[in-house]
């Protein structure tokens, strides 16, 4: 009998990754890709800008100075520094050691996994550091976090002369542009920030600049609660040469914009919506607090869409609107709060939806026209201010209180139509009648409605559709 003899067989080796990091100079780029090495359980690079052009790359690196880690060596860089990484918890640092510039453009793949990447002007040098080219950062799946900020503690500014944009990707996002630190930071080209769910811009510093529209966009994260701060505290915080459009998803949104500037750099053109916030479904809050949105003669409009959750919307403090505002609260119980000293140039436009909206023009001034239309639920206008341009205001089948304490600050033509329900328009402290018109419409019903107005109207007001459960008073 033949013996037969076994088959070899290879068995399969445990997978081990052995963390390496390639450096390769292409045409002046200097691309960097691999898997770092670990510190403190991150693959860690810092990457040391020391000249223009220069710099010295430290493979699991963690300071500043000699970077600690294995010292990767000098190299020169002429075009683009580019980062290829892995899907571990990345940290990468890119630290400008004085006033150096790199010529080209910087790009970050980060993959994914949890990451951290980070560029700062970290060392006073007596003038600025520049980025000739423009930042771009892919984040990949996972929470990632990017920072750019300029913490030279000598007051040198940090220029990136192009733009900035970063894809946060599937997960929860933070960008962060000088939200620790006060030197200046100027971004020549714009901001574009997509699927990044926490954004803080100037949140703890005073002169930061860009130049360009500032795009925020997280509708493709869906449920994720977002988070937007700009500004705090500090006059002029932050400016902003361009168009400001801020998008949420469908969960629950916070911006926060406060000392802010967003100038109108066409004013020639009044087709350009300079300021739009649109934060969709879920509870949202927006409070601007010392914002100037265009100057005073120029048109930066301003629109403001919510969803079909609650919307709450505060200016608070001294705010100035330098073109037409429109406000579309959408479907939820919603508010409209305008503080004391804030200022609308042109038109107001408020639409309320079937909840019932609340509207607060407490001592602000609206030199255009005031209209709102707030559909069925139980809302409420009061103003103590001046509006300027006229008023129209449209209830709905529920009950409706119009309140207009400072009869002296109406003028033009005032339209109030209060719709069925148990409505209340009250019209006081006027002793001079800038009003051309005033005309009160207290609805088809058999609701007991109340009209009290002053008598200085009395020769140009219409009343229509006055019920016998009306009461209606002109005072002395």
């Amino acid at each position: 009998m033949r013996n037969r003899r076994g088959l070899l067989q290879l068995e399969g080796l445990t997978e081990r990754i052995v963390p390496a990091v390639s450096i390769r100079a292409v045409d002046g780029d200097l691309l960097i890709s691999g898997i770092a090495n670990t510190n403190g359980g991150l693959q860690k690079l810092w990457v040391n800008v020391t000249g223009d052009n220069q710099v010295s790359i430290y493979d699991g690196g963690t300071g500043f100075g000699t970077g600690g880690g294995k010292d990767r060596g000098t190299y020169s860089v002429t075009g683009d520094l580019i980062f290829n990484l892995s899907n571990r918890k990345d940290s990468v640092v890119v630290a400008f050691q004085s006033d150096f510039t790199l010529d080209g453009s910087v790009t970050a793949n980060l993959y994914n996994g949890d990451d951290f990447f980070r560029i700062v002007h970290a060392s006073d040098g007596g003038d600025d550091a520049q980025i000739l080219g423009s930042v771009t950062v892919d984040c990949g799946n996972g929470n990632d976090e990017v920072v750019i900020d300029n913490d030279n503690g000598g007051g040198d500014g940090f220029i990136i002369q192009g733009g900035v944009s970063v894809n946060g990707g599937a997960g929860k996002d933070r960008v962060a542009l000088n939200d620790t630190t006060s030197d200046p930071l100027t971004i020549g080209s714009g901001v574009t920030l997509t699927r990044v769910n926490t954004v803080d811009i100037a949140t703890n510093a005073d002169n930061v600049s860009i130049s360009g529209n500032v795009i925020i966009n997280a509708s493709a994260d869906k449920l994720i609660a977002n988070t937007i701060n700009m500004g705090t505290g500090v006059t002029a915080a932050l400016t902003i040469a361009g168009a400001l459009a801020i998008t949420g998803g469908q969960g629950n949104d916070t911006v926060n914009i406060s000392d802010t500037s967003v100038v109108d750099v066409v004013p020639a053109q009044d087709d350009v919506l300079e300021i739009s916030i649109n934060l969709d479904r879920g509870t949202n809050n927006t409070t601007l607090t010392s914002v100037q949105f265009g100057t005073n003669g120029t048109d930066a409009d301003m629109n403001y869409t919510g969803g079909t959750g609650t919307d709450n919307v505060t200016f608070a403090s001294t705010n100035a609107v330098s073109g037409d505002a429109v406000f579309v609260l959408g479907n939820g119980t919603n508010s409209l709060e305008v503080s004391n000293g804030t200022t609308f140039d042109a038109n107001v436009t408020i639409t309320g939806g079937k909840a019932g909206d609340v509207i607060d023009f407490n001592n602000s001034i609206v030199s255009g026209l005031l209209s709102a239309t707030l559909g069925n639920g139980t809302n409420s206008l009061t103003s103590g201010g001046t509006i300027a341009g006229g008023l129209t205001y449209s209830g709905g089948s529920n009950d409706d209180t119009v309140t207009l304490s400072n009869g002296d600050g109406l003028a033009g033509d005032v339209s109030i139509s209060t719709g069925a329900g148990i409505d209340s328009v009250t019209i006081s402290n006027a002793t001079a009648v800038a009003v051309t018109s005033l005309t009160v419409d207290l609805g088809i019903d058999s609701a007991g409605d109340t009209l009290t107005y002053d008598s200085v109207f009395d020769a140009l007001i219409t009343i229509l559709n006055q019920g016998s459960g009306d009461t209606v008073t002109s005072v002395p």
